[in-house]
């Protein structure tokens, strides 16, 4: 979405172009629906490359406080095994200590919280295309292309508005969610560094 300006910017430009003439209206009819998902398609795509982003980071940070936390538990057991100049049983509390560093940057950055949040809404954002297309379709396939009424023009318009301020709607309430778990992480850090000294 670094490039969105651009995207609006092209978007604005095709549909600027478009004839609606009756006998231009079919085809501007199709472009602009056409136009309409490529804007929600590039929302899409920029929602899942930031779940498969924080899906990844995810698991790595899962995957070492498990793995740390795990060998700081058994440490003392491993290292009992050893011969007596090399036993360090207090390495496992620096293991434990180090896997609670990794689930503190989970629940600070919230990479976790994150991941689920943007696959959310890449599902609801391709749910509301998928109906939207759906309904263009059936009432695309109802008209009569040289003889298009200026309501069944109206209706699809109405239909393809419909879709972007649902689009944008649910885009703003999740940058919103995201805006209040920031402020929540920020206030428990605050208050546990308080609780500390």
């Amino acid at each position: 979405m670094n490039q969105s300006g651009e995207k609006i910017r092209h978007f604005l430009e095709e549909i600027s172009s478009l004839n609606w003439e009756p006998p231009s209206r079919a085809k501007s009819l199709q472009k602009l629906h056409r136009q309409v998902t490529e804007l929600v398609l590039d929302h899409i795509r920029y929602y899942s490359r930031q779940y498969q982003r924080n899906h990844r980071l995810s698991c790595l940070l899962r995957g070492l406080i498990i793995s740390i936390g795990a060998s700081g538990v058994l440490f003392p057991y491993w290292s009992s095994l050893l011969p007596n100049k090399w036993q360090q049983p207090h390495l496992g509390y620096f293991l434990v200590g180090l896997a609670g560093v990794f689930y503190l940057l989970d629940e600070v950055f919230a990479v976790t919280k994150n991941y689920t949040r943007f696959i959310l809404v890449k599902l609801q954002l391709e749910d509301l295309l998928s109906r939207t297309s759906l309904k263009w379709q059936k009432l695309f396939a109802l008209l009569d292309p040289p003889n298009i009424s200026d309501k069944e023009v109206s209706d699809i318009f109405f239909l393809e508005e419909d879709l972007l301020e649902k689009v944008y709607s649910q885009i703003l309430s999740e940058t919103g969610q995201w805006e209040s778990l920031l402020k929540r992480q920020l206030a428990t850090i605050k208050e546990r560094i308080g609780t500390l000294t």
